[in-house]
């Protein structure tokens, strides 16, 4: 998915361009900043594409060699709609067999989770249940739950990720992957650190449409790595096929 084709309004109707209060600004984001509009700092729409596509890539290069990896979020204001959007994207990553673990905290790191990796999924469970009971689910949503609510029951974990997604950079959970030797990839809002994680996407973490767009983003880079591995599995069967022909 090439975000060059994305235009900038669909950016600025997802409000990714609008930061936090100009008050907060952290100093690593200043550079990255266009200005002030009714105390609140906007995000240049440049900067803003350019991490968005770099993001894309990598993705794109992650999902062709299968890298396990997981969504976590630490943000307590997003809605309901989040728990669809997320249920979604596991649906649709499960297509191509895709190694992932998409979960949600709903409140600040509890430190030492990441060495505790049942405890950790039980939390994700926890959350999934509390946010269940007010999310209207279709009848796929509930039963990718149930299933997964059921495995975690019996101890059956997901996989030591290769890569965290942080919706909302928790400095603790940042420190703490980067400890797990685990590549993180952050949201970073005007008022966070651009030093916290090992790759930025500079953009509005309190934007539900831009956390949407992310899980589309998932979706299509997934897609587009399934293609690549397909078309590199023939171009090899084609050499093997040209090869055997010259030496026959």
């Amino acid at each position: 998915m090439s975000l060059h084709k994305i235009k900038l309004n669909k950016f600025l109707y997802l409000r990714a361009h609008i930061g936090h209060n100009s008050k907060s600004l952290d100093k690593t984001m200043n550079s990255f900043i266009i200005g002030n509009y009714q105390n609140t700092s906007i995000i240049n729409s440049d900067y803003l594409l350019w991490s968005w596509e770099r993001i894309s890539q990598l993705f794109n290069n992650l999902f062709l060699v299968k890298a396990k990896f997981f969504v976590l979020g630490t943000n307590p204001n997003i809605p309901n709609l989040w728990l669809r959007s997320l249920l979604d994207t596991q649906l649709n990553l499960s297509k191509y067999s895709l190694p992932s673990f998409l979960g949600y905290i709903g409140s600040n790191w509890s430190g030492g989770l990441l060495s505790n990796w049942n405890k950790l999924w039980l939390f994700v469970l926890t959350s999934f249940k509390k946010l269940s009971k007010n999310a209207k689910l279709s009848k796929k949503q509930e039963k990718l739950l149930q299933k997964m609510i059921d495995r975690g029951n019996r101890g059956i974990t997901p996989a030591f990720p290769d890569f965290l997604i942080a919706l909302s950079i928790d400095n603790t959970l940042i420190k703490e992957a980067s400890f797990s030797r685990i590549l993180t990839v952050g949201l970073v809002d005007s008022n966070k650190s651009l030093d916290s994680a090992d790759f930025n996407i500079i953009s509005n973490d309190d934007s539900l449409g831009v956390l949407e767009f992310l899980f589309n983003l998932l979706d299509k880079s997934s897609l587009n790595s399934n293609r690549r591995e397909q078309d590199l599995f023939y171009i090899l069967i084609f050499k093997k096929l040209k090869k055997l022909l010259a030496n026959g």
